[in-house]
């Protein structure tokens, strides 16, 4: 069984190649991936600038041109994600074969059980989030779809207040034309729904496997631990010097990941600061109006699980690296030789120092911080509730 053809990560595979950007994926087929979505952005891009440009010229600052901004804004963090994954295909392929060869190095041993142990907690979250984002996407279309349904099922003697479902302009009667341009709303935001899906549930798969790295150094090193059994010298330098590979892997892997993300996390951080303010003082201002007020709460919400899901990662990445130095503290050492003492000093050093994800590399993601955007976030829309 291959771990991304038909075991934990099939899913992650099948949908990076739904987007184009699966290091393995033909270049045909890849193209194709890309021009459907991105042709289908841009068909409704081009409408919302229009809209946008009209609010910011004929319009009001708060109540016109505001409300427009929060899609944009996550257009903009979809579309850096997806650059990032574009820009460093070769390298995220160097990241998939070493994910598979650590899977057949580890063979049937128990550190092979740690892997499928993280990769299985690596496809639960990613299918949690998918369901997740689908449920949010679809509550925030049911409100613009369901005047229709009712006008069309159980009819008034005039017709029901219709919701847009984004912010645009085709240059044609909305309400006419209510049906489709709420369809093409919808096909268009399934797609930006599927790239953020893709593109973060394979960093949480990678994270997961970088985790799992550091959980089989310390089991590694438990194998010192003597009891009443001596060890010889040989046994305690071939334990140590595996647990020293597997470590200087599993930093490689995180200081890579670190690299690769840490520009895109300082526009994604920016980008749910702000996008969490604006939608919660819509949500705010439309609360005379049931329908709109969930909608712009759904968004409101989907962003702040949506930060989470980003900062989790973090979390669990220096909960992990700085773990692994209490159990090398807590292993018997002190029973050990002067060369393999030297080795645990080494290991010691290197976990001392705990890896962690950076939004534009001075900014640690982590729950905490987490919080503090959340807070942030809130700060803004009191500021924005006052200029009303």
């Amino acid at each position: 069984m291959t771990v991304f053809e038909t075991g934990y990560y099939k899913i992650n595979r099948v949908s990076l190649c739904l987007c184009g950007v699966w290091p393995e994926q033909n270049s045909f087929q890849a193209y194709i991936a890309r021009f459907l979505l991105w042709g289908g952005m841009a068909t409704i891009m081009i409408p919302e600038y229009v809209c946008l440009y009209k609010a910011w010229v004929y319009g009001s600052f708060m109540e016109d041109f505001l409300p427009c901004i929060p899609t944009q804004l996550l257009i903009t963090a979809v579309a850096a994600k997806y650059v990032v994954f574009a820009i460093y295909k070769k390298t995220f392929q160097d990241t998939i074969d070493k994910m598979r060869i650590d899977f057949e190095f580890f063979g049937n041993t128990p550190a092979r059980k740690i892997l499928k142990e993280y990769a299985d907690k690596g496809r639960t979250r990613t299918i949690f989030y998918g369901c997740f984002l689908f449920m949010i996407l679809t509550t925030f279309v049911v409100p613009a779809f369901l005047p229709v349904v009712l006008d069309k099922f159980r009819p008034l003697n005039e017709t029901r207040i219709r919701l847009k479902l984004l912010d645009t302009d085709y240059g044609v009667d909305p309400d006419e034309y209510f049906v489709l341009i709420t369809i093409h709303g919808y096909i268009a935001s399934t797609f930006l729904v599927l790239m953020l899906w893709s593109v973060d549930s394979f960093i949480m798969i990678m994270v997961q496997h970088c985790c799992s790295l550091f959980v089989i150094v310390g089991f590694t090193l438990k194998k010192l631990d003597q009891g009443n059994k001596k060890h010889t010298e040989k046994f305690e330098n071939d334990v140590l010097i595996n647990a020293l590979q597997v470590h200087q892997q599993a930093i490689e892997f995180a200081d890579f990941i670190e690299a690769s993300l840490k520009n895109m996390y300082g526009i994604v951080i920016i980008e749910n600061m702000l996008a969490i303010s604006i939608t919660g003082l819509e949500t705010i201002k439309q609360m005379d109006q049931t329908d709109q007020a969930m909608r712009f709460a759904a968004f409101a919400f989907g962003q702040m699980v949506h930060l989470f899901f980003n900062s989790l990662p973090g979390q669990e990445l220096v909960d992990h690296s700085t773990g692994l130095f209490d159990l090398v503290y807590d292993c018997q050492w002190e029973s050990l030789s002067i060369k393999s003492k030297k080795k645990i000093l080494l290991i010691l050093m290197r976990s001392a120092k705990p890896k962690s994800l950076t939004a534009g590399g001075f900014y640690e993601l982590n729950l905490q911080h987490c919080g503090e955007v959340l807070k942030t976030s809130m700060s803004y829309l009191t500021v924005l509730t006052s200029m009303r």
